[in-house]
């Protein structure tokens, strides 16, 4: 996986890949799958979880680097930092919620 290197998620995604492929080699040879189809599938499968990973650290990244970012009005800057703030805070304030983030990105979440 190549992306911005946020919280080692590349390291983490590629760990989930290795987990995932291990587990469905060992599906595919007791059920007695060809190679090439297993590929297919385990490839779909992981695709949505590393797709979703990565829309997650995009949108982190983009409210994080949004001060001095020449794309964006600056009337915006005010705006979007008070939304970050307000999310950050809530998150950090739902016990629940920050736990579950945090195992989500520690690749031991449920799948998703």
């Amino acid at each position: 996986h190549t992306f911005h290197p946020m919280a080692g998620q590349g390291l983490n995604l590629g760990l989930s890949d290795v987990e995932s492929l291990c587990a469905n080699l060992q599906k595919a040879q007791a059920g007695g799958m060809e190679l090439h189809t297993f590929l297919q599938e385990w490839d779909r499968e992981r695709l949505v979880e590393s797709t979703a990973i990565m829309g997650g650290i995009q949108v982190l990244h983009g409210f994080f680097s949004v001060a001095g970012n020449q794309e964006l009005p600056a009337a915006l800057e005010l705006p979007i930092g008070w939304v970050r703030s307000l999310g950050m805070n809530g998150i950090q304030s739902l016990g629940v919620v920050r736990k579950g983030l945090a195992r989500l990105a520690a690749g031991v979440g449920p799948r998703v």
